[in-house]
């Protein structure tokens, strides 16, 4: 078949390879990636840092070496997560895998994937400008600002950029090559392979890394022991406060319904489609609270439930929420006796139809590919899953889903940020709910789960 049957593979080094061949398109072409698990950070914000300007230096140093490979139709990128560094390539297949070989160890020229050479003095200019950046996220929208806070509130290996950007002048570029000497000291290997490839060609990469720079590796259990974890939101309302120099309002809101299943997260996809617009009708066009107007299923963060963002420069935060939350109930409250099939039926379709359609880019088949085998650990039948469950919706099983997890006080878990601009004239909480002061404090003292991996 042109489209062979995804894998998973114990491959050298306690390395994971999952991999897909796809001819179908009848372009030479494919996309490897591979990613470098590391327990070195370990939630310091100095050590995060340094992982993010080791990836900018070495991004640096890479720059005028790349240029022939860019010509030749190849590409290549490093970036870095909360435990990971990451090198990606793709373009033409017939080299794909010696330009990987060079990124990670490159004799010739005396490269190395654990160590970055650039003059000192384009490395002042990088934390220059890399300062720069981050202070001036400051003057984000205040929607942005929101989005950034709730996301990195969410995930415990996530860092504050607050919590580094004090350390930026101070650190050398001999500070960040020994940082990535202890990254990649031991890291667990996960490789990443789709299009029109041929799967063996990378396990000399890999043996080159084992051989060049360092044969100890962690085991998939080691690292589930270190690995970014998802807190669990308490099962109550809970909300922060915040203050910013952006002249706008804003709320973003996240009600959650239940621990991640792909079921819930069927019925919420459904659910979610169905409030979008009537939500944006009624806030955005009758209202008028703004032009950042959303309502959206949330389901990447360990659980599954609702969204709701809202920006505003003529209503203050608190009372954005409360418009958004009246009229989200309100709607909730018809919904559970008004639901029809009909009104169901058309979403239900185009969302199968998104599910089961192959993509027509590579690119996009590629990031459709690493959806299964990154965030949902290899299971590579989740959109089958994914599309018998949204097919077994009901408006029924919405409406009684409805009635359960959103009419009852009882069950209602959430979490919602308020972000007050320079020109709000007054900074009011909500009534109901507990204020959190401390983001950081409260993320530390929440459990964590991790319900994305394959049973």
């Amino acid at each position: 078949p042109k489209i062979q049957e995804p894998k998973v593979e114990d491959s050298v080094g306690q390395s994971k390879y999952y991999y897909q061949v796809d001819t179908d398109l009848e372009i030479p072409k494919g996309s490897y990636g591979v990613s470098f698990v590391s327990n070195a950070i370990k939630g310091d914000p100095l050590k995060y840092l340094l992982a993010k300007v080791f990836v900018f230096v070495k991004k640096e140093e890479l720059n005028e070496w790349g240029y022939p490979a860019r010509l030749a139709g190849l590409n290549y990128s490093i970036s870095h997560g909360n435990n990971t560094i990451s090198v990606d390539v793709n373009g033409y297949s017939q080299r794909l895998d010696q330009l990987l070989l060079k990124l990670m160890f490159d004799q010739e020229n005396n490269r190395r994937i654990d160590h970055a050479v650039i003059d000192e003095s384009l490395f002042e200019k990088i934390k220059v400008k890399l300062k720069k950046n981050l202070l001036n996220r400051e003057f984000d929208a205040a929607y942005q600002h929101l989005l950034y806070e709730i996301n990195t509130m969410m995930t415990t290996g996530s860092i504050h950029r607050n919590e580094y950007v004090q350390f930026i002048d101070g650190i050398t570029l001999k500070q960040v090559n020994d940082f990535a000497k202890e990254f990649f000291s031991q890291v667990a290997i996960r490789i990443y392979g789709y299009g029109n490839i041929e799967p063996g060609k990378i396990k000399p990469v890999i043996e080159s890394y084992l051989k060049n720079i360092s044969d100890k590796t962690f085991s998939e259990k080691e690292v589930s022991e270190f690995e970014s974890r998802f807190i669990q939101i308490p099962e109550k309302r809970i909300y922060h406060m915040m203050k910013g120099a952006n002249n706008n309002n804003a709320q973003v809101s996240v009600y959650k319904s239940n621990d991640w299943t792909i079921k819930d997260q069927a019925s919420m996809e459904v659910l979610s489609k169905v409030i979008e617009q009537p939500y944006f009708t009624e806030l955005r066009t009758h209202q008028q609270l703004g032009y950042i107007v959303a309502a959206f299923s949330s389901s990447s963060n360990g659980f599954t439930g609702l969204g709701s963002l809202i920006q505003s420069q003529n209503f203050e935060a608190d009372d954005i929420y409360e418009r958004s939350h009246k009229f989200l109930l309100d709607l909730l409250t018809k919904l559970s006796t008004e639901l029809k099939e009909e009104d169901i039926a058309p979403i239900k379709q185009a969302i199968v139809n998104e599910m089961t359609l192959q993509p027509n880019t590579l690119g996009e088949r590629y990031s459709r590919f690493m959806s299964m085998a990154g965030t949902y650990h290899g299971d590579f039948e989740f959109f089958d899953k994914m599309t018998k469950e949204v097919q077994a919706v009901t408006a029924d099983s919405l409406k009684s889903y409805i009635k359960d997890k959103w009419l009852n006080p009882d069950k209602l878990s959430q979490m919602t940020i308020l972000y007050y601009g320079s020109d709000s004239k007054k900074q009011e909480g909500l009534k109901g709910f507990e204020e959190i002061k401390d983001l950081k404090a409260f993320k530390k003292g929440q459990p964590t789960i991790q319900p994305y991996k394959k049973k």
